[in-house]
């Protein structure tokens, strides 16, 4: 008798669980870029095939991937009605787009107007949008828009979806690179964040935290809750893990770069004690520098771990993530010679305008060694003799793969008489562009990197990098 009552007890205990382990769907969206498509072939399905995969992890999770989406399939149900959703693609504040095929149903995505807001591009093609105004979105704890400049302008798609339910939503303020260099290792760390129960700031924290040089880190913006999570306890009690032969070896991400979130990113970077309150304003109108009192009571202590840092060699930047609550990162970026950009970047966040943690963020904490034996006459040399023997080639050379109209220019053309990038040779669509050097202390790789925010014949952005290794 006590037996079978012992068995009816682990019946109902295990209907409680799982009947609190509900189902719920999460979608991820987002093409390669058809033939007969402007800027065909870029590609987007890494991103979302990883994100499908992380969302696929939790417990009583539906994660679905969409990787051809027609219009049709953009304004169901499934937008407004899903937990989460997560759309990479080329974007503008005002719509983030894909397309699977060069057709007018499959030229789509989403915007913040109403659906079935029509745009016809520079090419006469027809592109569709499914539409936020107007949409119940109570039912999305958060929608991610991985798309340049999602999240600029006062009125855009992350505010838009919190206006009309969504419980968060991320964006980015600026152009980013979320198909190249440490795009989708972001993108990876971010999503496995979430899947493993950390929360929207957490998991932006983390993702962050591994790469401050991130295009990303310096953009993104969360709107809405900051405290949402994806999953709330006993989802949590049963989550498995992910299967490593289905996941980042067959994607091109090696599995140790791939799985960096899954260990503990806490522990793998260093942190500066904190161990009194620093108030710090921030808005967008602010410039920061030195000689501010908070600044300086957070330099006072990054100088207590470490005795070389020197104000001279770190450039102060920052991104406000969400204004209302107060929250930004402020970079103390440091400087080779102070023209060699390195991911030695001292990462101060500031919550409800304190500062609540200090890490040096990019170099692993097994790695700031090699931060003092790096030999920057070396270093200084091998930019020297690129800059004299092999830029102008190397740089030409790349810029043809990626646009076919430079084979139009000479090698000359595409620099300006005081040696300088012409980026009008090597696109009309190029707005705004970035030349730097930059030093990984982790890869030990020193590159040249031209970043280039692209206005595409759609309204939509692009950011795009040349990478060169400078050996």
């Amino acid at each position: 008798m006590k037996k079978i009552k012992y068995f009816i007890y682990l019946v109902l205990i295990s209907i409680i669980i799982h009947s609190n382990c509900y189902a719920f769907n999460a979608y991820s969206v987002g093409s390669k870029y058809a033939v007969g498509v402007t800027h065909a072939g870029d590609d987007f399905t890494l991103n979302v095939t990883n994100a499908a995969m992380a969302y696929k992890k939790i417990t009583g999770c539906n994660s679905y991937k969409s990787l051809i989406s027609s219009y049709d399939y953009m304004r169901g149900s499934r937008l407004g009605s899903s937990r989460v959703y997560f759309i990479n693609g080329h974007a503008n504040y005002d719509r983030i787009a894909t397309a699977g095929y060069d057709k007018d149903n499959y030229r789509t995505g989403i915007s913040i107007y109403n659906d079935g807001y029509a745009y016809n591009d520079n090419l006469g093609d027809k592109w569709i949008f499914a539409g936020l105004n107007g949409r119940d979105m109570s039912g999305t704890r958060l929608i991610t828009f991985a798309g340049c400049l999602t999240a600029s302008k006062s009125n855009n798609l992350t505010t838009k979806a919190v206006e009309q339910g969504a419980k968060t939503a991320v964006g980015f303020s600026t152009t980013i690179q979320s198909r190249t260099e440490y795009g989708p290792t972001w993108l990876i760390t971010y999503n496995d964040s979430l899947a493993n129960g950390y929360n929207i700031t957490s998991a932006v924290d983390r993702a962050s935290v591994s790469y401050p040089s991130s295009s990303l880190t310096k953009g993104v913006v969360i709107k809405g809750n900051l405290s949402t999570k994806l999953v709330d306890g006993p989802e949590l009690c049963s989550s498995g893990s992910l299967n490593e032969s289905q996941s980042y070896r067959s994607l091109e991400i090696s599995l140790q770069e791939g799985s960096e979130s899954l260990k503990s990113i806490e522990n793998t970077y260093k942190k500066v004690m904190v161990a009194s309150q620093i108030k710090l304003n921030l808005s967008k109108k602010e410039e920061i520098n030195y000689s501010n009192d908070s600044i300086i009571k957070i330099v006072d202590l990054i100088k207590k771990e470490d005795l070389d840092f020197n104000e001279d060699d770190y450039k102060i930047t920052y991104n406000i993530v969400n204004e209302e609550r107060g929250y930004a990162y402020i970079f103390f970026t440091y400087f080779i010679n102070g023209n060699i950009e390195t991911n030695k970047v001292y990462l101060a966040i500031v919550d409800n305008n304190n500062v609540r943690d200090i890490v040096l963020a990019g170099v692993k904490e097994s790695n700031i060694n090699k931060v003092k034996s790096v030999d920057h006459n070396v270093l200084s040399n091998k930019l020297n003799n690129f800059e004299k023997n092999s830029k102008k080639n190397c740089l030409y050379r790349e810029a043809k793969k990626m646009y076919k109209e430079v084979s139009q220019f000479s090698v000359n053309d595409i620099f300006t008489n005081s040696n300088e990038v012409n980026v009008s040779k090597i696109s009309q669509d190029i707005k705004d562009y970035e030349e730097k050097y930059f030093y990984d202390y982790n890869t030990n790789e020193l590159s040249y990197k031209l970043m280039m925010g692209i206005e595409l014949e759609n309204g939509t952005y692009d950011g795009e990098m040349i990478k060169i290794i400078i050996e």
